[in-house]
């Protein structure tokens, strides 16, 4: 009987390593971009949303924060806190610039978010370009040097305004998939938002939760 088992078992072993592996197909260039350009449709309707997440900055006055961020087409606020849940600074802007309000209730102005907060704080972030990135899409009005699709159709990587930008994982939201990390590093040659050297070497943003889309 255990002669018997013996063999048994080793046929099982045998017949489980003769099973070739599954390989999935990679579609053809042109569909992978056909793929994309309907993801395109989609995700360009997105002008509002409410998401969550944590933002981690490397530079020479490096850090990280939680961060919320609220969307209604033009007007965006924008709430940062620090590690331990504790109100750090909030951002506002519209087409007519940008105020930042700081834990003691001082305020400081710009033309927009991400210049009133690198003058206050020396964290450059993007947003006018993140706000396209988030969603897995090259902002429109700036030339993109490199892009490169996976093989489901979404940004894989992405070159553009002075930083190189990899999409590190998407997850499933409604009915679409989102970027959910990301991670911006600034290019060797990238100046900041005033035009002096970049001091931000690279920021990495994870989003845990989106709502309020119309999908």
């Amino acid at each position: 009987m255990r002669a018997l088992g013996a063999l048994l078992a080793a046929a099982f072993l045998a017949g489980c390593a003769a099973v070739p592996e599954k390989k999935i197909p990679v579609p053809p260039p042109g569909e992978i971009q056909r793929l994309f350009d309907a993801r395109r449709v989609a995700l360009e309707s997105i002008d509002s949303w409410e998401l969550s997440g944590k933002l981690g900055i490397k530079a020479r006055r490096g850090g990280s924060a939680h961060v919320s961020w609220s969307r209604k087409q033009d007007l965006q606020t924008i709430r940062l806190r620090d590690p331990l849940g504790r109100g750090l600074m909030m951002l506002t802007e519209d087409p007519g610039g940008a105020v930042l309000t700081d834990r003691k209730k001082e305020t400081y102005r710009g033309t927009t978010a991400r210049k009133v907060l690198y003058r206050t704080t020396g964290w450059d972030i993007p947003f006018e370009l993140l706000g396209w990135w988030i969603r897995g899409l090259p902002a429109p009005a700036v030339a993109a040097k490199q892009q490169r699709l996976d093989h489901a159709g979404r940004l894989e990587h992405l070159q553009q305004g002075g930083w190189d930008v990899d999409f590190e994982e998407y997850r499933q939201v409604g009915s679409i998939e989102l970027p959910r990390t990301l991670r911006l590093r600034a290019d060797a040659r990238a100046v900041g938002p005033e035009g002096e050297p970049n001091e931000t070497v690279e920021v990495r943003v994870i989003v845990k939760r989106w709502e309020g889309l119309a999908l």
